[in-house]
């Protein structure tokens, strides 16, 4: 089976490199810009030679006086219309000229190799072309009479992003500063990867660039409250790994409930291709680790860094929860932050390992690193079941995240509101939700995940994306039955915007 490597979005100034050369300015935008205004001119030409044609017509007329005699109007009121209206064709033709003679003699020229001009189909004979041996940095700014088209790059959030306008959202954040531009020297002969050894050495290279980039991007301040939204704001987009391109399977249901539906049933009854599911259970995956656990990472690395700054040898990940609250009441005005992590580490005691594992599942954004029931190794051994597997962290930090965002409820004195109403776990029986809809873990090794609705159940499948697939149900349920509403929370684009992950 030949795994697939996800493409890498680009950043607008990031650098092509390949068969079309190491360039400032990337050659296909350029030529798409090009085109676009060869078309406008084209269709200025056309415009303008039929103008020209009604000027000729007008004149006839105003000489021969036809129309006048025709509609027996006074031929100096109708002279005065047709006088009116050629000056406005006069103008027409003024213009389009213009802008013809000076996209076609006075625009800068694209030089392109002839592999270039064939791959992206522009004509031997086409004007504002030359030909190049070799390709050079090229630089399109089209006259601000003419518009052209706008290019707009994909974040792995799946949302449009504009080098302008910069994020679709924020939580927190007023705007958006530009994370380092991944730029690779790399190079290859006749900018191709042509065997094995080529491509290793290409990921490798582009794997060391993108961890120095990460490393590099700008430290935050940790004494704003908004660390979250900055934190999943500024995060560049690492190259992704391989992954087997294969899906889990349908397993039986270990429920007998006539309530419980089965996930296909219900995908199909709900018109959903497995397609959309494939690609909203990518989507999730982005979503909780460029949203939650990436921030979180570096909010630990952050606070330990004040901490030490401040003489404080207590680590995160290295002391137990109860040091780290006392040590949160007494540095609570150099490390405000504290508080808030430690929540996301309580899913268990074995406080080394969370940290650890929560670093190790932030490498990335796609969670390359998961294991639906297991975990990584930990002093010198393999995962055993005393420690929380992979599911139960992330669960844990996406309820906790929801916590955080979710407003207080005076049913739930605890301060979870989220954890409380809409998540319930075993030995607890699914007849003790609290709410109509809520996610149901009914075991935790394996684990397995189902989501409670009104009527019953939505039985997911067993397996390595049982979790997604519950969190991708648990989200669609709400976007087409709830208003896209959580409570009194939107989650939308105008609220906390995760809705995205199953848009189609």
């Amino acid at each position: 089976t030949i795994g697939k490597m996800e493409e890498r979005q680009p950043t607008p100034a990031s650098r092509t490199r390949g068969v079309f050369g190491p360039l400032q300015t990337p050659v296909v935008p350029a030529t798409i810009c090009k085109k676009h205004l060869a078309a406008k001119a084209s269709s200025a030409l056309r415009w303008g030679t039929g103008c020209a044609v009604g000027v000729l017509l007008l004149a006839a007329d105003m000489w021969l006086g036809l129309f006048a005699q025709y509609l027996a109007v006074s031929p100096l009121f109708l002279w005065s219309v047709e006088m009116c209206i050629m000056v406005i064709l006069l103008m027409t033709i003024l213009y389009d000229a213009v802008f013809y003679i000076n996209t076609y003699f006075f625009e800068r020229k694209i030089q392109l190799t002839a592999t270039q001009k064939k791959l992206l189909a522009v004509p031997d004979t086409a004007p504002g072309y030359s030909t190049a041996e070799h390709a050079r940095p090229v630089s399109i700014t089209p006259s601000s009479s003419s518009s052209s088209p706008a290019v707009n790059f994909y974040t792995p959030l799946g949302t449009p992003y504009n080098s302008v306008q910069g994020t679709p959202f924020s939580f927190g954040s007023s705007s958006r500063r530009s994370s380092p531009a991944r730029q690779s020297p790399y190079t290859f002969e006749d900018g191709r990867i042509t065997d094995q050894q080529s491509l290793e050495s290409f990921l490798q290279s582009e794997e060391e660039r993108d961890q120095q980039a990460l490393a590099c991007s700008p430290e935050l301040s940790s004494q704003s409250p908004n660390w979250f939204a900055r934190h999943s704001l500024d995060i560049p987009s690492p190259l992704r790994k391989y992954h087997i391109a294969t899906r889990s399977s349908p397993s039986h249901s270990d429920s007998h409930s006539p309530l419980c539906k089965d996930m296909d049933s219900w995908w199909s009854k709900m018109g959903i291709k497995r397609d959309d599911l494939d690609r909203w259970t990518e989507n999730c995956r982005k979503w909780l680790a460029r949203t939650i656990l990436i921030p979180v990472a570096r909010e630990i690395e952050n606070v330990n860094a004040i901490l030490s700054k401040n003489s404080c040898p207590e680590q995160i990940g290295a002391v137990e929860l109860s040091v780290l609250r006392h040590i949160a009441k007494s540095k609570v005005q150099s490390a405000p932050t504290l508080g808030m992590i430690m929540t996301y580490l309580e899913v268990s005691s074995k406080q080394e390992y969370v940290v650890q594992r929560i670093r190790e599942l932030a490498e990335g954004d796609y969670i390359s690193a998961f294991r639906w029931n297991a975990g990584g190794s930990w002093k010198g051994r393999d995962w055993d079941q005393d420690l929380p597997n992979d599911s139960q962290i992330l669960m844990h930090m996406l309820c906790t995240y929801l916590d955080s965002h979710l407003p207080p409820n005076p049913r739930f004195p605890d301060g979870r509101p989220f954890s409380s109403q809409y998540f319930l776990k075993c030995p607890d029986k699914p007849e003790k939700k609290k709410a109509d809809l809520c996610i149901y873990q009914s075991s935790l090794n394996p684990p397995n995940y189902k989501v409670l609705i009104k009527d019953g159940c939505i039985e997911v499948h067993k397996g390595r994306y049982n979790m997604f697939h519950a969190l991708v149900a648990f989200l669609h349920y709400i976007k087409t039955k709830e208003k896209s509403m959580l409570g009194q929370i939107n989650l939308e684009l105008s609220g906390l915007n995760i809705l995205w992950v199953v848009s189609s």
